[in-house]
């Protein structure tokens, strides 16, 4: 007669090997005879990456005036849009050139990020993701003249798709009387579909006759 093991990685068992959420042994209640083949059924795998992860998509480029470049970092966690509103405002007022304070909100009719600044004599730009691929050469050039950090075409770590400052060919400037709207929707779901090759399974009984699965 056919039956279902039910295994959940959070109760995995330190057995002296491997005990990661990618390879771990459980131990079972009752010993089982196992006769056949054994295969996996489903396979569920919960979304739980960071929305904002260090090294990878915790960067937002942005220019103050005419030639202060800045890499602002966004401490990476989980977020919804509210307190992703509030991450970004951290990010953009720490090490500020300016003398105004930044200011973002959230509109909840577009689910887009609004970008001001309170600095009345002063003008800031943001740099879009698709921007900063086509023209990272410009950036380096004129950022570096200015003794501002470079960038790597290849290695953005930008927020852009998270933030909704993704798409477009133009850099969007701001001041006190205009503020800037991201052209894209907040998107705090950082992998859309996952794709696996697990899993192998083993089964092998113990010295007591119980039976010790190892997932891998």
């Amino acid at each position: 007669m056919p039956f279902k093991v039910y295994i959940d990685s959070r109760f995995r068992q330190e057995t002296g090997g491997s005990s990661s959420d990618s390879e771990f042994s459980i131990e079972l209640p009752h010993p089982i005879q196992v006769k056949g083949r054994a295969y996996v059924d489903v396979v569920l795998v919960p979304n739980t990456f960071y929305v904002i992860r260090t090294g990878e998509n915790d960067k937002f480029h942005v220019r103050e005036n005419a030639s202060t470049y800045r890499v602002c970092t966004i401490a990476e966690g989980q977020y919804n849009a509210m307190t992703l509103k509030d991450a970004l405002l951290t990010a953009l007022n720490t090490g500020r050139s300016m003398t105004g304070q930044y200011t973002v909100t959230y509109d909840t009719t577009t689910n887009k990020l609004i970008v001001g600044n309170l600095d009345a004599s002063a003008t800031f730009h943001i740099y879009p993701t698709a921007w900063l691929k086509a023209n990272a050469s410009t950036w380096n050039t004129v950022s570096f003249a200015a003794g501002g950090p470079t960038i790597d075409a290849s290695n953005l770590m930008d927020a852009g798709s998270v933030t909704g400052f993704a798409t477009g060919t133009a850099i969007l400037s701001g001041s006190v009387s205009t503020s800037v709207t991201a052209p894209d929707v907040v998107n705090t779901l950082p992998y859309h579909q996952l794709s696996t090759t697990l899993f192998h399974v083993m089964a092998a009984a113990t010295s007591s006759g119980e039976l010790l699965a190892r997932c891998r």
